[in-house]
């Protein structure tokens, strides 16, 4: 970790060393607990803060919301137990805490930072800068949005197996004052496509049919 923390710290962009770091963390090279992955979380937010379009950096940040999850329940004791709920080894409580964080980090950008832009068209060729931060923001919100409601409501997606983080999740949603809800989570996404369908409408194609998708999701839960 320090070895690929010193090389990102030369070159921010460096998607080799981001991806030597997730591996690192997903193959157990580390001992994986909550204060690591909240760590890994910030670690990453600290490396978008100026350099606010970096896609390895967002990139990583999806690793270890949606694929990291699975190694949860790979670092606890012989008998399969480690620090957190159920043998996980990073709780369903310490996870939504590095969501809210992530939320928050995300609001300020779509509002511009101290600009307090909102997400909407942009015009000009002074703003394109600020724009593509607002695009890769909420991009990267609109899919978190919409793969955490996935998980949520059915557990597995596309060929990924199940794991026993996302089943402690959904018991979590189950509970009457849960935090996470995958029908505002869904209708987010939902939002968050539509608008950057007028933002970004080099790729409308592509929202379009992300839009569709939380859409449909969205009509067929129960």
């Amino acid at each position: 970790m320090d070895f690929t923390t010193g090389l990102l710290q030369s070159d921010v962009y460096n998607n080799s060393a981001w991806n030597h770091r997730f591996f690192v963390l997903s193959s157990g090279g580390v001992p994986l607990n909550g204060a690591l992955f909240q760590h890994e979380v910030v670690f990453a937010l600290n490396g978008l803060e100026d350099h606010r379009e970096n896609e390895s950096a967002w990139s990583f940040l999806t690793g270890l919301l949606f694929k990291l999850p699975h190694s949860f329940e790979c670092h606890g004791d012989a008998n399969g137990d480690g620090d957190g709920d159920g043998g996980l080894s990073v709780s369903v409580e310490e996870y939504l805490q590095a969501l809210e964080v992530l939320k928050k980090f995300v609001a300020v950008l779509r509002n511009g930072g101290k600009s307090k832009r909102k997400l909407g068209p942009t015009t000009t060729s002074s703003s394109s800068s600020s724009s593509n931060v607002v695009v890769h923001c909420v991009s990267f919100h609109a899919s978190m949005c919409f793969q955490l409601a996935l998980r949520v409501l059915g557990g597995q997606v596309g060929q990924e197996r199940e794991c026993r983080f996302w089943g402690a999740l959904r018991a979590e949603a189950k509970k009457a004052d849960s935090r996470v809800d995958p029908r505002a989570h869904l209708q987010q996404a939902a939002a968050d496509w539509q608008a950057l369908q007028e933002t970004d409408p080099v790729r409308k194609p592509a929202y379009l049919l992300k839009w569709k998708s939380a859409k449909l999701a969205l009509d067929n839960m129960p």
